[in-house]
């Protein structure tokens, strides 16, 4: 008997498996009965067709405008008669699987395969081991380091495979995440701080955020005395403006000795004021003074009723429309609180809503991230059924990415109409690590969603331009640019972040300019060298072309020489982004019972998202259509009534930060008059947007 192995094999993928340095071979064994789960991509035809239904669906100027088609049109597109479900099914049952382990979904392009990891070390060739992550231990995955292989005579039928080459990426851009020492030392990112014989004072941190009471900064500050005597007696503190319009200085000290030769140092300031903090040894000339070296700015909290005045929103905007549907997606074990929920509506006098659950949650165990979703969308568009979507992954039969989103979604019965997402990673790195044509495979899912009057809102990131950060999810090398994916996605609606000020305006940084803190407040884009701890995302993608909506906005940004970096740099001709931004920073949330403020793109897609809901509510009260894929639209209503939207004008996105360290390139995009990288079309004006969607058919 010939034995499967033997026969003759097509690769999927001629290219090696990369596997991410987050994740190691563990010296645990998979079990030959273990059960694993497998999704193949089936291959899809009549792409041209869909992609050119997208475009007419999606194009307000057009006669089909929001003209939705239902999944079984799409499965008639996809998949005509389903001819390769039923072959791969065929082949799988073939080769010892049951017809229960194999579920497809309507459109019939994509098979879900449960079964025990000899079957699928034989069906393919590979060899299963388990993998663990180095930042949570505590989670493993069945994985193969063999290039899936399939015979000859189905490859014809098979686009992708995942959960056997493929290493999700843990954590979406997340700032607090550390390299370890082999990769710091790979990479060479940062100085290394060899010990001194003589006294010295590092600033180990500076936190500008989660003032109360009161408006201060809290510097963290490491000082060392090798000769083991108090050589250090006080360690001083000065706060002053660096804006050389505005005249303000304070400062604070502590006597030492201090726990484990580290101080914090809480020092009094002012709102709005860009600072210079320095530290010194009181005392101590022989000791030179330390300069944190970025500007550091502390803002007020922001409740909902604050955006709800910042882009016009009219009042309460209160959705009435029951098919005025919403959701936030999470990924890794995110989950939210009920209770958390309910305490922030009763704190910002928000109407209760119920929220339905799809996936895992666990309410004993909520993340920042997701608490901070769900009641943002929510506080954006209260009373709007809201989904929270979880792909967390439990064991090793569920896979977490965003392909395996946009498949569960699109073959959701009523799906929600808005999705909001933050999820991310390198352009560059998608299909290095997740299967080579996974970006592509994803673009075109991301089309079928919007065909069915699905809205996509992604976060854009907060690593900068440069997507500055440990690999898979960001990259460590400054030029040329480095985009963000699916941020960077002609099919999505990327969305940045910015912080309230006064200051929002050029003038207000000139030498000689004004001082700007008596002005009404305004939007500038976060950054590192604003005045924040991070910085906002944008830039051009190396890999998907310009769509035809964003030209008469970007070529407009292309010709202004002053702003627009190297040519080398950056792809002129690849899809720019961000779209537009929201406020994102210092969002009051509700976590463990505690008020906290929280930063991120990941606040600002939500609060966008609820904004896009509320005109979802608008339309169909007037019998209209949803939305659906609303970049177009953005770009048609910036050209058509600028006034819809607020021109950020004020900002960069060439730092990025991780552990809250500050990282700036010399290179990057700036804020500037009309369309750019960093603000995209601006904030929204939702008095005005009313109106202009109201206008469409």
């Amino acid at each position: 008997k010939v034995s499967f192995a033997v026969l003759a094999f097509f690769c999927v993928s001629a290219i090696a498996v990369n596997i991410p340095y987050e994740w190691r071979v563990s010296d645990m064994q998979p079990h030959p009965t273990d059960e694993i789960k497998v999704i193949i991509s089936l291959k899809q035809e009549n792409l041209d067709e869909i992609e050119r239904l997208f475009w007419e669906r999606s194009d307000p100027r057009h006669p089909n405008y929001a003209k939705y088609l239902s999944r079984a049109e799409l499965a008639t597109l996809l998949s005509p008669g389903g001819l390769r479900e039923k072959e791969v099914s065929q082949w799988l049952i073939n080769n010892g699987f049951y017809a229960e382990q194999i579920n497809g979904i309507e459109t019939k392009d994509v098979l879900y395969v449960t079964g025990q990891v000899k079957q699928f070390e034989n069906l393919f060739n590979v060899k299963f081991e388990v993998f663990q992550n180095v930042n949570v231990p505590e989670k493993h995955i069945y994985r193969s380091r063999n290039i899936a292989r399939i015979p000859n005579e189905i490859q014809d039928a098979i686009y992708m495979l995942h959960g056997i080459n493929d290493f999700p990426p843990m954590q979406r851009r997340n700032r607090n995440r550390k390299l370890d020492t082999e990769t710091i030392d790979q990479f060479e990112l940062f100085d290394k701080h060899s010990s001194s014989s003589s006294p010295s004072i590092t600033i180990k941190g500076v936190n500008a955020r989660g003032q109360t009471p009161g408006t201060s900064i809290s510097v963290t500050v490491e000082y060392s005395c090798p000769s083991n005597d108090n050589c250090i007696s006080e360690i001083q503190v000065n706060a002053e403006s660096n804006n050389e319009n505005i005249i303000f200085s304070s400062s604070a000290s502590v006597n030492t000795p201090c726990d484990n030769q580290i101080c914090s140092i809480v020092v009094p300031v002012d709102f709005y004021v860009p600072l210079n903090i320095t530290v010194e040894a009181v005392g101590s000339s022989s000791i030179p003074a330390q300069n944190w070296g970025y500007p550091v700015v502390v803002d007020p909290h922001v409740v909902p009723q604050t955006l709800w005045d910042l882009y016009n929103m009219e009042g309460n905007p209160l959705v009435n429309n029951p098919n005025a549907t919403q959701a936030v997606v999470e990924f890794e074990q995110q989950y939210y609180s009920q209770t958390d929920l309910e305490a922030f509506f009763v704190l910002m006098g928000i109407p209760n809503a119920p929220v339905t659950v799809v996936g895992p949650n666990d309410e004993t165990n909520p993340g920042a991230e997701a608490n901070l979703d769900i009641q943002w969308i929510m506080a954006m568009a209260p009373g709007a059924p809201t989904t929270f979507w979880s792909i967390a992954a439990s064991n090793s039969l569920e896979i977490d990415h965003i392909l395996t989103w946009a498949y569960e979604v699109g073959n959701y019965t009523s799906p929600p109409l808005v999705n909001s997402l933050s999820y991310g990673m390198t352009e560059g790195n998608v299909d290095k690590y997740l299967g080579a044509g996974y970006l592509t495979r994803t673009n075109t899912q991301l089309q079928v969603l919007a065909l069915q009057g699905l809205t996509i809102i992604i976060a854009d990131g907060d690593v900068g331009a440069n997507d500055i950060g440990p690999p898979p999810m960001s990259q460590l090398y400054c030029f040329p640019s480095h985009p963000d994916w699916p941020s960077d996605s002609a099919y999505v609606t990327a969305i940045g972040s910015t912080f309230i000020t006064p200051l929002a305006e050029k003038i207000c940084y000139v030498p000689n300019g004004s001082n700007c803190l008596g002005n009404p407040l305004g939007e500038v884009t976060v950054s590192v060298d604003m005045g924040m701890s991070w910085t906002t995302g944008g830039g051009f993608s190396n890999v998907t072309p310009r769509p035809s909506y964003q030209d008469l906005a970007v070529n407009q940004y292309l010709k202004n020489s002053d702003t627009v970096p190297p040519t080398d740099y950056f792809n002129q001709t690849g899809r720019a982004y961000a779209d537009a931004v929201t406020v994102g920073h210092n969002l009051e949330v509700v976590l463990n019972s505690q008020l906290v403020a929280i930063d991120g793109t990941s606040a600002s897609a939500p609060i966008f998202a609820g904004m896009v809901t509320v005109l979802n509510n608008i339309r169909m009260n007037a019998g209209k259509s949803p939305l659906g894929f609303i970049t177009p639209l953005m770009y048609q209503s910036f050209s058509d009534v600028p006034s819809c939207w607020n021109d950020v004008t004020v900002g960069h996105n060439k730092c990025g930060s991780y552990s809250w360290k500050p990282v700036c390139c010399q290179t990057g995009f700036s804020a500037t008059v009309g369309w750019d990288p960093v603000a995209g079309v601006g904030s929204p004006n939702m008095q005005m947007l009313k109106k202009y969607v109201l206008s469409l058919p």
